[in-house]
């Protein structure tokens, strides 16, 4: 019986832009990336990821996608 290696997601998109900044300074190179320009913006820190990007016209996929590589900054940081 074969175990999937299981990714550790440290940034979900139930999380506040304020807060994923504010801990992981490596995720606003790819927020800045996928469009995403507020991350100083004080309604960062009451919006979601996910509203955020909603708010910004993303699709879930894209919206998935941007999680992803937030995540994938943060791990090669």
């Amino acid at each position: 019986m074969e175990q999937k290696a299981e990714v550790k997601q440290l940034i979900t998109k139930d999380m506040t832009i304020g807060d994923v900044v504010a801990k992981y300074p490596a995720s606003i190179e790819p927020l800045q990336a996928a469009g995403v320009h507020c991350v100083g913006c004080h309604v960062s820190y009451h919006e979601t990821l996910e509203q955020g990007f909603k708010g910004h016209g993303m699709s879930d996929d894209e919206v998935d996608t941007v999680i992803s590589n937030i995540n994938k900054a943060i791990e090669e940081s």
